[in-house]
């Protein structure tokens, strides 16, 4: 029956009744697996409808599901094949198949997925099960935290467009509804998808948080918006959760400064009496300074999120007198910054002012991290997208924990570019460039000589730039190219 039909409709039928009667099972001979697997990719790219190729996806995905020996032959596959994907699965009414499609958005090209999975996770209606798919493949499929969260935040804006279109529909308590099932699956995404971070993240959230009632005055929220507001704390605390990083980054605290101006204070007042996560979001804040606290640091922004989720400066300082008297280990400055809520005129401090050959060591240690990072960035590439498909053909177990250690190397790069940006730092040159030799900006490898014009760039230099001037902290090394 599955070979005698042409319809990726018909040919999903024949496939349901054949995992029925378990004709396909992890059991069946690889090779006809195959076979099967190679028809429903060619409908895929054949299809004369979007609606077909999503379902041919759907089947696909379903037969991987029984059959879990094809999944990485499948994934080759299905990467190497043009498949036109509509803006949404709108005509695709069964709920498995829609769940099973959105599951094989997983094996396409990055480009291709993303920007579907978004919009369809926006739109999708009736299933959380679905939703929770789609989002959980944006994540994966996306390069970091920041680049997911930026693509839901685009189909946000294009679906926010077209909503106030339809006032009926605009509503707050309706917006409210639709975008907590949205930050739900947003969070078990972030939750159990491990990608990198990204360039402040948190950033990307905020906006995300505001924009469904940016049409909405300030501090006009109601009771409608409590169950969504209780959603969006508990995204914020899944993203700090995921990466140390974050938790110490006071960007990742600005959706819940947004949230929180949803509200008039006493609706904010009577919102936290009600609340589910108001307190442990309260508790996670409370973590965060008092590790900044035991660094000796203090950091205003987070603090004013504190205060804000407090519902007000006195009571903020409340807690925070708690959280001092029982950690007597923090300097008597930070102490003074945490018992008055961030409101102090002290000498405080979040990092002792280091000396100035302490600092060149620092920058120069930096630079030695900036210069190892560019070494290491291609070759992760090329690593992953050349070397880890033979692996996965041979031993997938393997290629997980490879993956893995992909994604930890990269977030270590993430994190290094975040170090450098900081320090205002950036390499100069191309390796294996043609240079004019000059003593002051490069180090031969062969050791200084006279007569040398000429040199071949084998590292880069890395330099420092501040608003007046530009340091040089590596020399450039060189291989001399010719001498006279």
């Amino acid at each position: 029956m599955f070979y005698e039909v042409n319809t990726p409709e018909e040919r999903a039928k024949a496939l349901n009744e054949m995992i029925r009667s378990r004709v396909i099972s992890s059991s069946l001979d690889r090779s006809k697996l195959e076979e099967i697997i190679y028809i429903l990719v060619d409908d895929c790219r054949r299809s004369a409808s979007d609606r077909g190729a999503l379902i041919s996806l759907a089947s696909l995905a379903k037969v991987c599901s029984v059959a879990r020996i094809v999944e990485n032959f499948t994934a080759r596959l299905v990467k190497r094949t043009t498949i036109s994907l509509p803006g949404s699965f709108e005509g695709v009414q069964e709920l498995e198949q829609r769940t099973y499609a959105a599951k094989a958005l997983r094996w396409l090209m990055p480009e291709e997925a993303v920007r579907f999975a978004a919009n369809a996770a926006i739109i999708e209606e009736s299933s959380e099960v679905v939703r929770d798919e789609l989002v959980k493949s944006l994540f994966i499929q996306s390069n970091s935290q920041h680049d997911a969260l930026s693509e839901m935040l685009r189909a946000t804006t294009a679906f926010v467009y077209t909503l106030r279109k339809q006032p009926n529909k605009a509503t707050e308590k309706t917006i409210a509804n639709k975008f907590r099932k949205v930050f739900s699956s947003l969070g078990k995404a972030i939750h159990n998808v491990a990608i990198p971070s990204g360039d402040s993240p948190g950033k990307i959230l905020a906006a995300l948080f505001e924009k469904p009632f940016a049409h909405f005055p300030r501090s006009s929220a109601t009771a409608d918006r409590y169950d969504l507001t209780d959603e969006c704390l508990a995204v914020i605390t899944c993203l700090v959760k995921s990466h140390f990083s974050l938790a110490m980054d006071a960007s990742s605290f600005h959706g819940a400064i947004k949230v929180n101006h949803w509200y008039a204070n006493q609706s904010w007042k009577a919102f936290s009496a009600q609340s589910k996560n108001i307190q442990l979001f309260s508790c996670t804040l409370l973590d965060v300074l008092l590790t900044l606290a035991k660094l000796g640091h203090s950091d205003d922004q987070i603090m004013r999120a504190f205060v804000a989720i407090s519902g007000g400066r006195e009571s903020a300082k409340k807690k925070l007198l708690v959280l001092s008297n029982e950690h007597s280990s923090i300097s008597a400055e930070v102490k003074d910054w945490l018992e008055h809520a961030g409101v102090v005129k002290s000498s405080t401090q979040k990092i002792s002012q280091p000396s100035k050959s302490e600092e060149m060591n620092t920058d120069q240690l930096v630079a030695d991290l900036l210069i190892s990072g560019g070494f290491l960035t291609p070759r992760l590439k090329s690593f992953a997208e050349m070397a880890l498909p033979t692996v996965e053909m041979f031993d997938p177990g393997a290629a997980g924990q490879i993956g893995s250690l992909i994604t930890a190397n990269k977030e270590l790069l993430s994190l290094l570019q975040k170090l450098i940006r900081q320090r205002k730092m950036k390499t100069k040159g191309q390796l294996n460039e043609l240079l004019e030799y000059l003593p002051a900006e490069h180090e031969l490898i062969e050791g200084h000589r006279p007569g040398v014009r000429k040199v071949r760039l084998v590292r880069p230099a890395v330099e420092k730039h501040d608003s007046k001037n530009t340091q040089l902290i590596r020399k450039a090394l060189v291989r001399a190219e010719e001498s006279i």
